[in-house]
């Protein structure tokens, strides 16, 4: 065996072992988004100013993302506010509309 074919298995013997951290990591990650996701979701559930029921959260990496509408723009404030208070979170991308409710005249 040459020593250009040695080195080439000394490389992806020692590849193999990186690999399971990696996916560790990738896994640990998603594993802290999902947690995230679900204390943002907890946390706008419980807060009586904010009508959660039409809001959804995605999170990456501490940036959380909130779509969806609110009705009035105290809500809108009130989730952000809300969310910007949790450990974790470092960034929120407001995606909220205000929706004006009108009755309907029958």
């Amino acid at each position: 065996m040459s020593d250009a074919n040695a080195s080439t298995i000394g490389d992806s013997a020692e590849s193999s072992r990186i690999r399971p951290f990696a996916h560790r990591a990738v896994r640990r990650r998603m594993s802290d988004d999902a947690q995230l996701r679900t204390d943002v979701l907890a946390r706008l559930i419980s807060d009586p100013m904010i009508r959660a029921g039409s809001i959804q959260v995605a999170a990456d990496e501490g940036q959380v993302t909130l779509t969806g509408y609110v009705t009035d723009c105290l809500q809108k404030e009130a989730a952000r506010r809300v969310v910007l208070s949790l450990k974790g979170v470092d960034t929120v991308f407001d995606r909220l509309f205000v929706a004006v409710l009108c009755p309907i005249a029958v």
